[in-house]
């Protein structure tokens, strides 16, 4: 993919687990959307293709037959999908003009990016989701600046296109041929984190993520594991905490985890009580 081929085809993947309502809006606006050669796929991991299909289309709805988690979702999607650059977007997101060829633009202008993380702000475009992903003192990812609101966040901060270590994956691009190549999402992880251990293991393999902001979403937050369980289950708490450790066991060096893992459990201790 160069400069002066032509537009690629874009594989746009949307998981949908009992969110029906999200994903047909998502869907119906990424069916409006201004990118001429889209995709559109969505897995859904519960009971609701029926009612999707009818609503859109003009969307490839895949039945995974059981709750694959985010990950998984993903995967199956990305297996059915025929474009040269997949799109991951959650189905609690929608897309602002130029999302798709802001990032398609970067991948055909820097072969060395496998992935372009977007710009995520909240619903209504005053919070911050995300704008940068990287590391904590003790080895784990994290989104910088992730909650607070948009005006104090200095322009250089979110304005400006740079190198990051992973992108969210409620609104992300990667090479169709690399995420192949990594064997997509680790899918023990079910949901949280992904996005981080990809980048990562992109990052190891000498590719690069790269946050542009004009591929800007804006997304409602935690609506998939809001309808997955009650917050009072504690499993997202679980999964977070879980995932981040695996992350950081998965790409850390040895010489490197052993310092950083104890520090690392000793603080996921004190925050469980």
């Amino acid at each position: 993919m160069a400069q002066g081929d032509p537009q690629p085809l874009v594989s746009v993947i949307v998981v949908n687990y009992h969110g029906a309502d999200d994903t047909i809006t998502c869907l119906r606006a990424l069916a409006e959307h201004d990118y001429p050669e889209l995709e559109l796929l969505c897995v859904d991991n519960s009971d609701e293709a029926a009612r999707i299909r009818e609503a859109v289309p003009r969307a490839q709805v895949i039945e995974a037959g059981r709750n694959t988690g985010f990950a998984g979702g993903c995967n199956l999607g990305a297996k059915h999908a025929k474009g040269t650059v997949l799109a991951f977007l959650n189905n609690d997101a929608r897309p602002a003009p130029g999302w798709v060829s802001a990032a398609v633009a970067e991948l055909r202008a820097q072969p060395g990016v496998a992935a372009v993380a977007s710009k995520v702000l909240d619903w209504d475009g005053t919070g911050t989701d995300f704008v940068d992903g990287g590391l904590t003192w003790f080895g784990m990812g994290y989104k910088r600046h992730a909650g607070s609101p948009l005006a104090d966040v200095p322009a250089a901060e979110h304005e400006v296109a740079k190198d990051v270590l992973f992108g969210t994956g409620s609104a992300l691009f990667v090479r169709a041929g690399v995420f192949a190549e990594l064997g997509g999402f680790d899918e023990r992880f079910f949901m949280f984190y992904e996005d981080v251990d990809l980048g990562w293991r992109l990052n190891l393999r000498g590719w690069r993520v790269r946050y542009v902001p004009e591929s800007l979403t804006y997304h409602r937050h935690h609506a998939t594991m809001a309808s997955v369980d009650a917050p009072e289950t504690g499993r997202e708490t679980f999964l977070l905490e879980r995932n981040a450790l695996a992350a950081l066991y998965k790409n850390l060096s040895d010489e490197t985890l052993a310092r950083a893992l104890p520090a690392a459990l000793a603080l996921a201790v004190r925050r469980a009580t």
